[in-house]
């Protein structure tokens, strides 16, 4: 398998035996990745479609075999207790208080402004069980971090994992929402029948716009 290089601005984790695993997961199962992998120290990461806990293993997969170190978000009431407090932290979940006055955006946008490097992963549709809609927090993290969005596509029709050009938010929510879109459209889930409302309203327009 031909892995993307990954740069010396990336957040990184250092663990051959996982990356090896990760690696014969992904070679077994016939996936390729394409597309290459931004050196920035700081950027919000989004994948789609999300259907299946399949997604997971094959993002899991990825993230061990190029050995990227992704954050994402957990409850505080998770981190209650040292010995979880510290799997969580090797796992990069940080803890997020939803109770706050300051809300769950201010509160990951101002950790990543404090950090040296930070990949912040994200699922917009929320849930694998057909979504109704798209959350708009990883625009307006990216947006108020002044950090640029990776966006990653999971193929299983190609059996392919892409990653797109990077993605500066211009604040035209709507504007913006249809080139992300677009990007994910072609990509076939796991499941079909589990697409999220935005995808299939994105592809039933374009196909009227073919006809």
């Amino acid at each position: 398998m031909d892995l993307p290089e990954v740069g010396d601005q990336v957040p990184r984790r250092q663990d051959p035996r996982t990356q090896k695993l990760g690696i014969q997961i992904l070679r077994h199962s016939g996936w390729q990745i394409m597309g290459n992998v931004p050196n920035l120290p700081r950027v919000v990461v989004i994948g789609a479609p999300h259907t299946s806990n399949w997604d997971g293993v094959v993002a899991m997969s990825l993230i061990q075999a190029l050995q990227i170190r992704i954050n994402i978000m957990g409850k505080d009431s998770l981190f209650k207790y040292p010995v979880a407090r510290e799997f969580l932290r090797w796992l990069g979940i940080f803890p997020i208080d939803r109770s706050s006055p300051q809300g769950v955006v201010e509160q990951t946008v101002e950790r990543m402004q404090a950090a040296p490097q930070m990949w912040l992963g994200l699922s917009p549709e929320g849930t694998r069980k057909k979504a109704s809609k798209w959350k708009n927090g990883f625009y307006r993290i990216a947006q108020l971090a002044e950090v640029p969005i990776l966006m990653v596509a999971l193929d299983f029709g190609r059996r392919q994992i892409r990653f797109a050009p990077l993605f500066e938010p211009s604040g035209d929510f709507d504007l913006d929402m249809r080139h992300i879109l677009g990007f994910f459209s072609d990509a076939a889930p796991c499941r079909p029948e589990m697409l999220s409302a935005p995808l299939v309203k994105y592809r039933h327009a374009q196909n009227l716009l073919k006809q």
